[in-house]
């Protein structure tokens, strides 16, 4: 699971990362969920974000439209879109998280081991003051804005696996932290936007889908 480059995103590139661990595991448990999906579409944000932040592969795949569920393809695809043409230019992290974050996400790789258990268990995000607005595109699609909302990382370096620790303590030696704005310096070919998702209704609940984020954003491919 990528998210669109740019200065200061590292802490959600690796959440993503993490999150991606994750779904092998609870996605035959989502799809046979009786109620996947949020009441509305500001639910269906604010449950992929906290997702990310709290790593719950469950949440993100619950709220993830369900045809891109099915077809990783078609949410690879949307992913590649973004990510060529949308990032955030903002404050850079501390050196000292940069370094432990960028260490974490060596450590993980792409499979689910002891080490990146342990990874998982050292680094905590906590998302805060999330304010979000609606605006109908038309019958079943909603734009939802990102108004407001923080990333706070923190990241304890004696708990991470010792190769994965690059120079990467904080000024107290144990712990680091930084605080990530999320709804600030988002562009979209270089012009500045306010950061948004597309949700789509689906039998009556609302789905995260991030091919309509694309075409909305960006024109169809």
């Amino acid at each position: 699971m990528r998210l669109w480059g740019g200065r200061g995103r590292r802490a959600l590139r690796w959440a993503c990362a993490a999150g991606a661990l994750l779904l092998p595991a609870v996605l035959v448990v989502v799809l046979l969920s009786d109620r996947p999906g949020a009441e509305s579409p500001e639910a269906a944000v604010e449950q992929l974000l906290g997702g990310i932040a709290d790593l719950d592969g469950a949440a993100i795949v619950g709220v993830v439209a369900p045809d891109e569920v099915a077809d990783a393809g078609r949410a690879d695809d949307a992913y590649t879109r973004l990510e060529s043409r949308v990032l955030r230019e903002g404050e850079v992290p501390p050196v000292e998280v940069d370094r432990v974050l960028a260490a974490a996400e060596a450590q993980l790789g792409g499979s689910a081991s002891r080490a990146s258990l342990a990874v998982l268990a050292a680094v905590d995000l906590e998302l805060g003051g999330l304010d979000l607005a609606v605006e109908e595109i038309d019958d079943g699609a909603v734009r939802v804005y990102l108004l407001d909302g923080t990333l706070a990382v923190s990241v304890d370096a004696d708990r991470l696996p010792g190769d994965a620790v690059i120079d990467g303590r904080g000024p107290d030696g144990t712990r680091a932290s930084y605080d990530m704005a999320l709804a600030e310096g988002w562009q979209r070919d270089g012009d500045e936007f306010q950061a948004y998702l597309v949700t789509v209704e689906v039998d009556g609940r609302w789905f995260v889908s991030l091919e309509a984020s694309a075409d909305d954003l960006l024109g169809p491919p």
